[in-house]
């Protein structure tokens, strides 16, 4: 249990970081099954979104969003906000 609550200590701030950094959007992801040792077990969020005040979170499975079409105009701004991120570490 300590060794579980100094790495939440340890994450916390890069958490806050990435949230602060982030200008309009931060998406968080989970998975809800992964392999450990050849079977399939059930994951859980992070108990760091539990902190964060729902009123600013959208919960959203893959079943919600993989049958979603997007346009043209998405696709394009989506890669060109990809391709703007990789460009500014120069």
């Amino acid at each position: 249990l300590a060794a579980a609550t100094l790495m939440f200590e340890a994450l916390f701030p890069v958490l806050v970081e990435a949230i602060t950094r982030a200008q309009e959007h931060l998406t968080l992801t989970y998975c809800s099954v992964r392999m450990k040792w050849g079977q399939k077990t059930g994951c859980q969020p992070s108990s760091f979104i539990s902190e964060l005040d729902d009123k600013f979170i959208e919960h959203t499975t893959f079943d919600d969003i993989q049958n979603v079409e997007m346009s043209d105009d998405d696709l394009d701004n989506f890669f060109a906000s990809m391709n703007n991120i990789f460009d500014s570490d120069d």
